[in-house]
């Protein structure tokens, strides 16, 4: 039986077993009173997702925490949702339309952009996968250029966020399931001081909007369009940072859910920086490395988290992806000091992860993040 903390969490899905008289209310008072109500799914935050559908017509029902709960932080409330899918769409990308609003009980109405992710349109042969990955990185060129300059109230900074900070979850969360053992707080600083000193041996990484969360699962088919942008539905984009814009390139191409192929990781990488010159394309890969594996120490932790805290056991597969990642990203002479430190700690990655989220309580400490 899988071990669960007490945590916030518990208080978050308490409140979701008791929104259906709210859910209903609110339907009926913008026209969708008696409407079939699916459930596509639940991400990795607490939102939660409804194709409404009668007759010939369907929209989208987000259902979240209202914006006026503790938990509703940057990335997870419905106002900062609204408000970059304004501006996204102002420069022409293809984002929902917003029908109808409750901010303050958790609920936007969204126009329905069909089930077709870029994932299933590639799985069901709609679109082949160098297609695919040219047309999301198509639009994330449009996306970096169209919004850079553009005035975003309140859009936090990317080193100064939850995903940058998280990604010392690697230590605090995954290592400890890895290894049976705990980390204390001088390895966490030691972790942090590694990436410090990679971090200073650059010249800083060209900055804008980022999705910060661009992948195939949060672009959706839209068959008709006139060019990558109208063709690319974007979802998921109420996290967006202002930051390092090789973070979202690696999000696309070191997908932690999927395995793209080296040959479509090339060709994409050199779309992006086709008219950057040879320093500035040198100084990008730098940094798309450092990002990347800064994304996948995070993701690693996080997947253990959310098993461990909320049961969402389904993300451990992705962890030897991730592993594989990393152990191999620690060969670049770049990443050096994160390297020795893996050594000091005796850690090998290429062993595999064999999991028991009864048995970490002792090891994942009290105030991990």
């Amino acid at each position: 039986m899988l071990f669960k903390v007490m945590s916030d969490l518990d208080s978050i899905n308490d409140y979701f077993q008791f929104l259906e008289q709210n859910r209903a209310a609110f339907l009926a008072a913008h026209g969708w009173g008696g409407a079939q109500c699916d459930s596509v799914g639940q991400d990795g935050s607490a939102r939660r997702y409804f194709r409404l559908t009668r007759d010939n017509d369907s929209a989208i029902l987000m259902e979240a925490l209202p914006d006026g709960h503790p938990h509703a932080t940057w990335g997870h409330r419905l106002g900062d949702f609204i408000m970059i899918g304004n501006a996204l769409a102002s420069k022409g990308f293809h984002t929902p339309a917003l029908l109808a609003q409750d901010v303050q009980k958790g609920y936007l109405l969204l126009s329905d952009m069909g089930d077709v992710s870029f994932k299933k349109a590639v799985a069901q042969e709609l679109l082949d996968e160098t297609t695919a990955y040219r047309m999301a990185t198509q639009t994330l060129i449009h996306l970096h250029d169209d919004m850079a300059g553009e005035a975003l109230p309140s859009v936090p900074y990317y080193y100064d966020s939850h995903v940058h900070k998280g990604m010392r979850r690697v230590v605090e969360w995954f290592l400890p399931a890895f290894m049976h053992q705990s980390f204390d707080e001088s390895a966490v600083a030691e972790f942090i001081s590694a990436w410090g000193e990679i971090e200073r041996g650059l010249a800083p990484c060209p900055q804008g909007l980022l999705h910060i969360d661009f992948h195939f699962e949060n672009l959706m088919f839209i068959e008709g369009g006139a060019d990558a942008r109208q063709k690319t539905g974007l979802l998921d984009f109420q996290g967006a940072m202002m930051g390092p814009l090789a973070y979202d390139l690696v999000n696309l191409l070191e997908d932690a859910r999927v395995s793209v192929p080296q040959q479509i990781q090339r060709e994409m990488i050199d779309l992006y920086c086709a008219v950057m010159s040879a320093e500035e394309k040198a100084l990008f890969l730098a940094w798309y490395r450092i990002l990347g594996t800064q994304f996948h120490c995070r993701v690693m932790g996080q997947f253990v988290k959310l098993a461990y805290e909320s049961g969402k056991m389904h993300y451990l597969a992705h962890i030897p992806r991730l592993q594989a990642y990393i152990a191999s990203a620690l060969d670049d002479p770049l990443l050096l000091p994160l390297k020795a430190w893996f050594v000091r700690y005796d850690i090998d990655l290429s062993q595999d992860f064999a999991y028991d989220l009864n048995q970490i309580k002792a090891f994942v400490a009290k105030d991990a993040f």
